[in-house]
């Protein structure tokens, strides 16, 4: 704006300046026509003169305007500085609630933990621990079907208590603090792989790390649970038609971070595959996983700022891609 007026000022002197430079003798032969006796000096001071009144109302009138000008820009700057003044007081009282609901929200998951800790995992206890006395000590004694029963109680408490477990780790990702560094993603892969390299052979499979590494901005334990827990699903719901195969790629490009965990097994359905990401989903009933795992891989992902994605094939079979901000070396 005050570029585009300082030229309009140029403008308008160099316009008037020039228009008087052209007119001056005319104008001031037609003003001054009965003063004869006035000589060319005095004409010419006449001129300079009145050229003179004449830049000044010029210069009063274009001072002026640009004034005018001025304030209107400095009361349309007050008032968007106040508008904005009360939109940030608006967002920073927005933010204080939040943070206070947040804070409620901690205090009742760190309640609820609690809870599942105590007041459910006691009773899973009682009865693991009651089965297996009577297991123990009257094991002669109980019919084939009763020590069946008995067997089916055992395994469902040890899967209850599992599933407690997995419970707690899942509502503790909401509360915990993220640790976000610049994390080696191939170390944790590597032991991800050698500690599940005993329970991938049991079963007459395989598990493949590709050599190649990134460096991820990260907390290096939800990394190691998200993949994890992904290893666990690929050997949980292996197929049993052929060999499980399992391979963990590590890439880098765009500035993001990809992990993907593809394997052979029984795939998902195209339909069902946001499914497996919420607590308590198990599209297969004859495995013993709790539902909750990938659930725990997609929460600790997101507190991570990353994502976490599935891509199935219809002959079975399923990659999962964990997508993280990369780190510049």
């Amino acid at each position: 704006m005050k570029k585009h007026s300082a030229l309009r000022v140029t403008l308008i002197y160099l316009a008037v300046g020039s228009l008087w430079i052209i007119a001056s003798d005319a104008i001031t032969a037609e003003v001054l026509a009965p003063a004869t006796s006035l000589t060319a000096d005095q004409v010419q001071t006449a001129k300079g003169l009145t050229y003179v009144a004449l830049s000044g109302c010029l210069v009063f009138v274009l001072v002026r305007v640009a004034m005018r000008e001025s304030q209107r820009s400095s009361d349309e700057l007050g008032r968007l500085v106040d508008e904005r003044t009360r939109e940030l007081d608006d967002a920073n009282a927005s933010l204080r609630d939040r943070n206070r609901d947040l804070s409620l929200v901690n205090r009742d998951l760190k309640a609820f933990s609690y809870s599942v800790s105590h007041d459910l995992r006691a009773p899973v206890r009682a009865i693991t621990g009651f089965a297996t006395i009577v297991r123990k000590r009257h094991a002669d004694a109980l019919p084939g079907q009763a020590a069946h029963y008995l067997d089916n109680v055992l395994a469902a408490s040890a899967r209850m208590d599992r599933m407690i477990d997995d419970l707690l780790r899942y509502a503790q990702l909401g509360a915990a603090d993220v640790v976000l560094a610049p994390t080696s993603i191939l170390p944790i892969v590597e032991t991800i792989a050698r500690e599940r390299a005993q329970e991938v052979s049991d079963v007459g499979g395989s598990i493949v790390v590709t050599d190649h590494d990134a460096i991820a901005i990260a907390d290096a334990t939800l990394v190691t649970q998200a993949i994890g827990n992904l290893v666990d699903n690929a050997i949980r719901y292996r197929s049993q038609d052929r060999q499980l195969h399992v391979r963990i790629d590590i890439a880098q490009r765009d500035g993001r971070v990809a992990v993907s965990v593809a394997d052979n097994g029984i795939g998902i359905p195209a339909e069902q595959r946001d499914r497996v990401f919420t607590v308590f989903q198990r599209l297969h009933g004859d495995g013993d996983g709790t539902g909750i795992g990938l659930a725990i891989a997609r929460r600790a992902a997101e507190a991570m700022r990353g994502a976490l994605d599935v891509d199935s094939s219809p002959d079975g079979g399923s990659t999962f891609a964990l997508t993280l901000e990369g780190a510049s070396r």
